[in-house]
This record gives C-alpha cells, structure tokens and sequence, in this order.
C-alpha cells in the first residue's frame, strides 16, 4: 500500500491506516477517495497530496 504526503504540512495519508478523522476505512486507497476530501490536518485540497 502507498503513502502520500501533503506538501502544505507534511501530514501523511497512509492507505494500509486510513484516516478515522475523516471516517475512512483501512485499505482505501488514495484514488479511490473522492476528489473533494480534503487534508486532515491542514484542509490542503487532495491535489496537494503527493506520492511518496
């Protein structure tokens, strides 16, 4: 599973984790959220999450 980063705060969304702030589930991954999520941390837009 894949990591990625957010290059306003360094925040990192990990696939195999998921995020239980924004109610998404272990095992989602990246392009499968939807293009309207938003950092957890900062509120940076998803397009500002990169691949690490």
């Amino acid at each position: 599973m894949d990591k990625y980063e957010c290059e306003e705060c360094g925040y990192v969304y990990n696939e195999a984790k998921g995020e239980t702030g924004l109610n998404i589930k272990r095992g989602t991954t990246f392009e499968s959220l939807p293009d309207s999520i938003v950092c957890s941390v900062c509120g940076a837009s998803k397009n500002k999450l990169v691949k690490l």
